[in-house]
């Protein structure tokens, strides 16, 4: 073990002469110091590599379909309810809940509206469960703790789709960095909860 934590030290960018020469007590307060670090610094990681961003910095620079366009749409399909649905779906792509509904507020009255409403509701709902299920696809190697961690997270952010939609983008091109660095961080508890109980042994 004592040659797995100058390791871990060394890789986390300690100098491996300074390591050397420094007590197995010494070595062991700098490992202690380093994963309680590490440990804490994980919920960072996501941002850090771009995972988290908040709502505007995800839709500035993404191209919109004009709220009219797809309105044309829609009265051109009245009669026809899974062509509506269909429109509202590739809506949802572009704005937010928020914006859809307050459109269709302004657009339209009575059962019309309300018939857009509920669509709409089924439609954000379903997307929502589509990106929450991609993403734990992609988090599936992760350690079962972390897994559920971080699923908890999503699921607290999930009204938020332009976010999830970023996250997503991002997790198929970096999630075996985002899954090293998790498996990563379980070593470090575990290698940090085993020289506690021995550092506790020596007491």
């Amino acid at each position: 073990m004592h040659k797995d934590v100058v390791s871990q030290l060394i890789i986390h960018g300690h100098d491996k002469d300074k390591l050397k020469n420094m007590s197995l007590e010494e070595l062991q307060e700098l490992f202690e110091q380093e994963s309680k670090k590490k440990i804490s610094s994980f919920s960072t990681i996501l941002q850090e590599q771009g995972f988290v961003e908040t709502e505007q910095d995800v839709l500035e620079g993404k191209a919109q379909t004009p709220f009219n366009s797809y309105w044309e749409k829609i009265l051109s399909s009245k009669d026809e309810a899974m062509k509506i649905y269909d429109i509202i779906g590739n809506m949802i792509h572009d704005y937010s809940c928020e914006e859809i509904l307050d459109f269709f507020a302004n657009m339209a009255s009575g059962s019309f509206f309300r018939s857009l409403e509920g669509m709409l509701e089924v439609k954000w709902s379903e997307y929502q469960e589509i990106l929450l299920d991609e993403i734990e696809e992609h988090y599936k190697e992760l350690p079962q703790d972390e897994l559920k961690t971080q699923m908890e997270y999503y699921e607290s952010i999930r009204d938020q789709v332009p976010r999830l939609e970023f996250i997503l983008k991002n997790l198929k091109k970096n999630s075996k960095h985002l899954i090293y660095m998790a498996h990563l961080k379980k070593k470090i508890i575990e290698d940090f909860f085993v020289e506690q109980e021995k550092n506790d042994e020596w007491k």
